[in-house]
């Protein structure tokens, strides 16, 4: 593989996320259920795509606009 295939599917996984299937799949499954128990939930209600994906890791929070730490 050249240097310049790697660098195109470099920048195809940083603009489309992971190549792993099972991983996709989660991700697609976790955000339906979101939206089915959000139409199911209360108004107002927040749902978290996170909480029906137990593989996925939980996103660090981010910081404040003036957070300059990074």
């Amino acid at each position: 593989m050249t240097n310049a295939e790697v660098m195109m599917w470099a920048a195809y996984r940083n603009k489309r996320g992971s190549l792993n299937v099972g991983r996709r799949v989660e991700q697609a499954i976790g955000g339906l259920l979101t939206v089915y128990v959000s139409s199911k939930s209360k108004p107002g209600t927040e749902m978290n795509p996170v909480v029906f994906m137990p593989h996925e890791d939980t996103p660090e929070p981010k910081g404040d606009i003036f957070d300059f730490d990074e």
